[in-house]
């Protein structure tokens, strides 16, 4: 819509709003349909709605990609470093049962882990 020779973003058809994200409006009517974009009951698109709502989508698809990309990158780390991981455990296990009366079964996968993080810090810290 044109108002005053200006046009109105809060109506922008979806040619108009594809053309603005240099994009094709079937991507604007997808990015609609599947994936939440505003749309204004007129049939129009709000741009600052959009805008708005481009951001967000974004950012969930950027955590997403993250969260995918450090699980691979630690279960590569994971797989290459498995006996030098599991010896480590076994010897937080043991070191933990010195200074309880735990048996090193019943020492949760939790304390182990916090411990190995305890002695991650203490390296870092000594190689500054």
């Amino acid at each position: 819509m044109v108002e005053n020779g200006n046009v109105n973003l809060r109506h922008l058809m979806q040619k108009q709003v594809a053309e603005l994200f240099g994009v094709d409006r079937l991507t604007i009517r997808n990015w609609t349909k599947q994936h939440g974009c505003p749309r204004c009951t007129s049939g129009n698109y709000d741009l600052y709605a959009v805008i708005q709502w481009w951001t967000k989508y974004l950012n969930r698809k950027n955590d997403k990609q993250n969260r995918e990309r450090n699980l691979a990158r630690a279960n590569r780390f994971f797989a290459e470093n498995r006996e030098q991981i599991e010896e480590s455990d076994k010897y937080i296990r043991n070191l933990l049962c010195k200074h309880t009366s735990l048996n090193p079964k019943d020492i949760p996968e939790e304390l182990v882990a916090l411990k190995r993080a305890h002695i991650q810090l203490k390296r870092t810290i000594l190689e500054m």
